[in-house]
């Protein structure tokens, strides 16, 4: 009996603590990432110039600007997360709101000028992972 009660414990934890992780796409396929934040994005660029990287935090997903940045609300120091590429593939994804979500995002990291107008210093594209934590 005792082992009853722990099995349906850990199987009601397991349950409640993964119902708050949403993956809204995963094509990871071996892919390999380095994890990163913003400020290692913005600092050293070209560490990180044309490889995939693993990003978290609060995303800014609005008209013309979805971007990761240093301090929420977004400033000027921003991250372009590239993530109308892969929209057709989410299913109702233009109904969905993430802004202000924590979001962990693999993608390409690319150090060029990028986003609406070209006022993001650097990029997220080719997007192979989203998951809303």
């Amino acid at each position: 009996m005792e082992i009853n009660r722990k099995i349906i414990f850990i199987a009601l934890f397991t349950l409640i603590s993964c119902q708050n992780r949403r993956v809204l796409l995963d094509l990871r396929e071996n892919i390999k990432s380095k994890e990163c934040d913003v400020g290692d994005l913005l600092e050293y660029p070209k560490r990180y110039d044309s490889l995939y990287v693993e990003i978290s935090g609060r995303i800014n997903d609005g008209y013309e600007n979805t971007s990761f940045c240093q301090q929420w609300p977004g400033n000027d120091e921003c991250v372009w997360v590239d993530i109308s590429s892969v929209g057709y593939m989410i299913n109702n994804y233009s109904h969905l709101s993430i802004d202000g979500e924590n979001v962990k995002i693999i993608g390409r990291f690319l150090d060029k000028p990028s986003g609406h107008l070209g006022r993001y210093k650097g990029e997220i594209t080719d997007i192979k992972y989203i998951q809303i934590n």
